[in-house]
């Protein structure tokens, strides 16, 4: 109760304090450890920092870079430049005007090694940014990011990167303010001190008892829905159940022993929501070897699995079913969910030469020992050993000898592996983990077709022809399924009645107020 009137008294007259009208709502999260994009590593600290700042570049619901701070890009040199037209209208919350020399500056900063960025490597692809961060230079000078006027932010790119306007709507691009970082130094995230430019200012933060964000009434675009956020702390070993069930907030994470007891409770288990995470779980098959070379075989495989009856089975943390290998939030899509099919299954079989599986040689599986992929292990034995006739060889390694094998994995039949998203494009999947010059997983897949759409995406002019080329690319991944799709990673909310939208970001889990929408 005394954490709650502390809050609720925050605010001084002429701050910006919303009227009454304005909307409000509650959070339940864990305190952030820090408020410095550069370091920030954690959902709870991404979704207050998506509120105080605003990139670049968003990526919209559909999975394409739109304008944020940025009215407009464009890419020239053959694919070397990018150059950002900052809008005119853009402001920080104190009312002036943001310009490019404050992305240039927050760059160059976070790639200093003094700082140690947390996600610095998301801005390598530019000129200069690898060799800064790794100290082989020692002026900043070198990183090729510069503003010839306040509104032109020019980027050199080492090399072309398609996905480039897509990973700038990271935490790690946001502008910062230098005279601020210079005056306090790392005191510069507290209240009143720390200046963005995005939706909401962080107006009081009470350590261990939560922190306060008004409206920031300079922001260029939709204001939103609350004109007060209130975000509240956890007492120690504080449960997000008992804060939900006494009503302290409208929504409440949930994961480990609170997302099992959510999940097992009547009354809880109608509040709570998955949302769908920028990783997936999938099963990596050998494509050079026999019989794991046929596609026929794969689908087979894939196609008698039960997915939602395998994630409640295995997976104790928050998992959506998976049918596909790239998730959803990374290409938007049309996704056909089939029912096992065993029957179809085993005619898939018999066209590759083995008839009710006779003539299968045992499928050695590889994985690390853990609860979670002993019971997958145990789950894939007997399906596919009922249905289909194939015998599972467990191939249980420790955490290291597994990682060892993941970095080759040399003669393996099928082993189990994942993936999550650096940044919001398909690049970061189809490009990376799939063309045959990469051969990330060592899957050793080879697809002209596939390796000449992805091509197409990364020549392509346009947002809907990039994104044309990589749902034919997607197309015949699933045909082929170098990797059988099992599920994608997801986090949990508990959630008022009285929100109806909500959303997060998929590739940092932050909330995105954005798309919270709450009835009074």
């Amino acid at each position: 109760m005394a954490g709650a009137a502390v809050l609720a008294a925050c605010g001084e007259p002429g701050d910006g304090r919303p009227s009454a009208d304005d909307g409000k709502i509650e959070l339940w999260m864990r305190e952030p450890l820090t408020l410095d994009p550069a370091l920030a590593s954690t959902p709870n600290e991404f979704t207050i920092l998506n509120a105080l700042f605003e990139p670049l570049v968003a990526v919209s619901s559909d999975g394409l870079p739109t304008p944020a701070a940025a009215a407009s890009w464009d890419v020239s040199n053959a694919g070397h430049t990018v150059t950002f037209t900052i809008r005119p209208e853009a402001r920080w919350m104190t009312g002036e005007p943001l310009t490019a020399e404050a992305f240039a500056w927050a760059w160059r900063r976070n790639l200093d090694p003094q700082i140690g960025g947390a996600f610095n490597y998301l801005l390598f692809p530019v000129r200069g940014a690898r060799d800064y961060a790794y100290g082989l230079y020692q002026d900043p000078a070198v990183v090729a990011v510069g503003a010839p006027d306040d509104s032109t932010l020019s980027v050199g790119l080492a090399e072309p990167s398609p996905g480039f306007p897509a990973r700038v709507a990271a935490p790690i691009f946001y502008p910062l303010p230098e005279g601020e970082i210079r005056s306090y130094g790392s005191t510069w995230t507290q209240p009143r001190r720390l200046r963005g430019n995005g939706q909401y200012q962080l107006v009081q933060w009470d350590q261990g008892l939560g922190l306060t964000l008004f409206r920031n009434e300079h922001y260029w675009g939709d204001p939103g829905s609350f004109g007060e956020v209130v975000v509240r702390f956890p007492e120690e070993d504080g449960s997000p159940l008992l804060a939900f069930r006494g009503g302290a907030v409208d929504v409440a994470p949930v994961s480990g022993a609170a997302y099992r007891s959510a999940r097992g409770d009547d009354q809880l288990r109608d509040r709570l929501r998955l949302f769908e995470r920028g990783g997936s779980w999938f099963l990596v098959f050998n494509t050079a070897k026999p019989p794991w070379n046929r596609s026929e075989v794969r689908r087979a495989l894939g196609m008698v699995l039960n997915r939602e009856e395998m994630a409640a089975a295995v997976f104790e943390e928050p998992t959506l079913p998976g049918w596909t290998i790239v998730p959803q939030s990374t290409l938007p899509r049309e996704i056909s969910q089939p029912s096992p099919d065993v029957d179809a299954a085993r005619g898939l079989l018999s066209q590759a030469g083995f008839p009710d599986g006779r003539g299968l040689p045992p499928l050695r599986f590889t994985y690390h020992a853990t609860d979670t992929w002993k019971r997958l292990t145990a789950y894939l034995a007997a399906t596919w050993r009922e249905t289909l006739g194939v015998d599972v060889q467990p191939d249980e390694r420790s955490w290291r000898d597994f990682l060892s094998f993941t970095d080759d994995p040399g003669d393996f039949d099928c082993y189990r592996a994942g993936w999550t998203s650096e940044f919001a494009d398909p690049a970061n999947w189809y490009d990376t983990l799939w063309l045959s010059d990469a051969d990330y997983l060592g899957a050793r897949w080879r697809n002209t077709e596939f390796d000449r759409h992805v091509q197409e995406a990364g020549a392509a002019t346009d947002a809907e022809s990039r994104r044309n080329a990589y749902l034919a690319a997607d197309a015949v991944l699933q045909a082929e399924q170098p990797a059988i799709g099992i599920g994608h990673h997801a986090d949990a909310y508990l959630l008022h009645p009285r929100i109806t939208g909500f959303g997060i970001d998929p590739v940092t889990g932050a909330i995105d107020l954005r798309a919270v929408v709450a009835s009074n």
